[in-house]
């Protein structure tokens, strides 16, 4: 198999994935990148493994999980084990188990602080939508099948994601980083033209240079697209703004003036009008 090592691991690191694997990951080769993705899953997944099943005590099953601050640093792994879970086998997989990805997805994407993770799982969640049509329940919040959401359901199958709404990409709008809010705004257009037309049509909105739509995007590895758009980030933070600054003088609202007038002492505004001060106790 080209770009992979074919010797054996030894008895000391047999729980772990054996450097025999991880050697060749510079290499490009759809074998090479199999292997690192299955390496770094069965790591990923032997320390889940071990700590869900401490934390399970006397129940018997070990339950593997992901913990919000692993999560940042296997973004990629996350990522391309939901694309051979979900895009490569698009025809066999379940609606309903796209949609409890997709919710799950955003709901992550909010967890995590890196913008340029954040940003990718992004990504991922507009290929799930633009793969998968059904998807678009999830913007509806007024749908209730089968009961409320389940997010804790280890089968995604029985946490009724349709019953759930992507709230999550609210949140983002106001996210700080330029980057996630316009890969945002391109997902909610997309949505948007999607209900309306059923044929979106594609953006041509660059994301990052050099010519980076979200399309193009999808189509790379989620380690190669995290790369991207963190030094797509890291050119947004550089660029000065250039939003004018307003000289305007303060006016208080009627309601404050009112509210001011309330009270006893005198105080006087920024604007030299004289007026009054509230009291607050601050708990």
């Amino acid at each position: 198999m080209a770009g992979v090592s074919s010797g054996q691991a030894h008895a000391a690191t047999r729980d772990a994935p054996g450097p025999s694997l991880m050697q060749y990951a510079w290499a490009r080769t759809p074998a090479a990148i199999a292997a690192e993705t299955l390496a770094r899953r069965e790591q990923l997944l032997g320390k889940a493994g071990d700590e869900g099943g401490a934390e399970a005590g006397g129940r018997g099953t070990k339950q593997r999980r992901i913990r919000v601050e692993d999560a940042e640093r296997f973004t990629d792994v996350i990522l391309a084990c939901l694309d051979m879970l979900i895009v490569n086998r698009k025809r066999e997989v379940s609606a309903n188990r796209v949609l409890a990805f997709a919710k799950r997805l955003a709901s992550l994407a909010v967890a995590i602080s890196d913008p340029a993770c954040q940003g990718s799982m992004l990504v991922s969640l507009w290929k799930f939508i633009s793969l998968f049509p059904k998807c678009e329940v999830l913007f509806d919040s007024e749908t209730e099948i089968g009961g409320d959401y389940d997010p804790e359901a280890l089968d995604p199958e029985l946490a009724r994601p349709a019953s759930s709404a992507l709230w999550e990409l609210q949140v983002l709008r106001q996210h700080e980083s330029p980057l996630v809010r316009r890969i945002v705004a391109i997902i909610l257009r997309w949505v948007q033209e999607m209900t309306k037309t059923s044929t979106p049509r594609p953006t041509n909105e660059v994301l990052a240079q050099p010519d980076h739509t979200i399309e193009s995007l999808s189509t790379l590895h989620p380690a190669e697209r995290r790369v991207i758009l963190a030094r797509s980030e890291a050119a947004c933070l550089s660029t000065p703004s250039t939003a004018k600054v307003g000289k305007r003088r303060y006016q208080p609202s009627p309601w404050l003036r009112r509210m001011l007038e309330q009270n006893e002492e005198a105080a006087t505004l920024p604007n030299g009008d004289e007026s009054k001060v509230v009291k607050m106790d601050v708990i």
